[in-house]
């Protein structure tokens, strides 16, 4: 079971995004971020890219991953 919690600030929105499951991965799409410029916090290498619609995700059980997302523009 995913859990999602947002925030905006300075203009931008930040996603955490915890998976609660015990023994099974979860896939599920990044809500608001279709188009937009994308950085995974929690990643290794933290680099922005545009998010294309409908782009699945997969979350490891007992994990949590954040998310910025800003506008393209």
């Amino acid at each position: 079971k995913l859990e999602l919690r947002r925030v905006r600030h300075n203009g931008n929105l930040y996603l955490a995004i915890t998976n609660h499951s015990a023994g099974r991965e979860v896939t599920a799409t990044l809500p608001w971020a279709g188009g937009k410029k994308v950085r995974e916090l929690t990643a290794d290498d933290p680099q922005a890219r545009v998010y294309p619609e409908g782009e699945v995700l997969r979350f490891s059980p007992y994990s949590v991953r954040l998310f910025e997302i800003m506008d393209t523009e």
